[in-house]
C-alpha cells in the first residue's frame, strides 16, 4: 500500500505503526471515528483525518481478514 505523508508522520510520532494502533483500537471495538480522536489526542494535534480517511486506509484489509477461515 502507498502511504501518504500524514500516514507516514503517524508512524514517526506514535509508538508503534499506525496500521497497529487502529488494529489494536478496533479489535478493542473503538469505533473509526473515536479512533480518530486518539490518533490526534496522541500526536498532540499533529495528525488530523477523518474516519473516513482511517477507514480508507485500513477497513478493506480488516473486511479481507474478517472473511478469511
Amino acid at each position: 500500500m502507498r502511504t501518504t505523508p500524514t500516514h507516514r508522520l503517524a508512524d514517526v510520532l506514535l509508538p508503534t505503526t499506525l496500521a497497529d494502533f487502529v488494529a489494536t483500537k478496533r479489535a478493542s471495538g473503538r469505533s473509526w471515528r473515536l479512533i480518530a480522536r486518539d490518533l490526534h489526542e496522541q500526536t498532540d494535534g499533529q495528525v488530523d483525518v477523518t474516519a473516513e480517511t482511517l477507514r480508507g486506509w485500513f477497513g478493506s484489509a480488516e473486511l479481507q481478514s474478517a472473511a478469511s477461515p
